[in-house]
């Protein structure tokens, strides 16, 4: 049986072609549009980037780190898109560690190495979720679906604390550094004054 690895694909050029077809398969995006990525991501340093699970030369999963995947949030970049784990091989853990594998080198191509890990004088960026919340479940031995649902179901209703560099940010589901009342008492009054503008 053949050793399973996940890979760079920046490391394995090799793959290229495999790869590109193996991701048109699977989401009907067109081929040309993956190679294109895929060569922009052996050209250069930062986005776009492609990671692969493989046993020899199957690939049994992979994903892609992209500028935007589809939607309007510009501001919301790099993107992980076109996420997909072969069937036989789900439940194995392979989508966590590609998802693990495209974070830490997502974060040393932004320029901050530091992240994503926790040890001592490493950024103390975090953020703390409500694993009550129906959004984040099931998760339980044997389908341990955690991971998955952060990325694909979680919303910013279910984070209850965020802390920055050490500093918190968010408590208990509300902003620290900023009094929410007088931000809200400000917008009124911007609102009002902008709708007086539009009514004359």
């Amino acid at each position: 049986m053949e050793h399973r690895r996940f890979v760079k694909l920046r490391e394995e050029p090799r793959r290229l072609e495999a790869a590109a077809a193996w991701f048109h398969q699977k989401w009907g995006i067109p081929q040309e549009a993956y190679r294109a990525s895929m060569e922009e991501c052996l050209a250069g340093q930062g986005v776009p980037q492609w990671y692969l699970a493989v046993e020899g030369e199957r690939i049994l999963g992979g994903l892609g780190v992209i500028t935007n995947d589809f939607h309007p949030r510009r501001d919301l970049s790099p993107n992980v898109c076109a996420v997909y784990v072969e069937e036989d091989a789900r439940c194995q853990g392979i989508a966590g560690a590609l998802l693990g594998l495209a974070c830490q080198g997502g974060n040393a191509l932004l320029g901050h190495p530091d992240c994503g890990v926790l040890r001592d004088g490493a950024r103390a960026d975090l953020v703390f979720m409500d694993l009550d919340s129906p959004r984040l479940f099931p998760d339980f031995p044997g389908h341990p679906a955690l991971l998955h649902n952060l990325v694909t179901q979680a919303t910013t209703e279910d984070v209850l604390h965020v802390m920055v560099e050490g500093k918190w940010i968010v408590r208990n589901r509300a902003c620290v550094t900023v009094e929410e009342e007088k931000v809200r008492a400000r917008w009124r009054q911007v609102m009002e004054k902008l709708s007086r503008m539009v009514s004359d």
